[in-house]
């Protein structure tokens, strides 16, 4: 089974997020989230995924945003929010690329 170079920037994301290392999973989610709208935008012919892809195009800049405070410093509090529901939005993503491909 082949995966997408998303998926393990996204499991570390995941793990980093759960682990309260918030500095790394911004960065990792960052280039993860680069990485699966290059890959996996136009994966399922789907109407919940291409709402997906959108709310992850709109979550992108708080992502980019916090990923650049992470380059010189812990993340508020603030930005949590915004990781974690990106998170979630490309997890679902990968999941549901999971069941409708077979």
């Amino acid at each position: 089974e082949s995966f997408a170079a998303c998926e393990p920037l996204l499991l570390r994301a995941r793990a980093d997020l759960d682990a309260g290392r918030r500095r790394e999973a911004a960065l990792q989610l960052r280039i993860g989230i680069d990485a699966m709208l290059a890959e996996l935008a136009a994966a399922v012919d789907d109407d919940a995924h291409r709402k997906d892809v959108a709310a992850l195009e709109e979550l992108r800049p708080a992502v980019e945003a916090a990923a650049e405070r992470a380059l010189t410093g812990d993340l508020d509090d603030e930005s949590e929010p915004s990781i974690r529901q990106a998170l979630e939005t490309a997890e679902r993503i990968l999941r549901r690329r999971r069941v409708l491909s077979g």
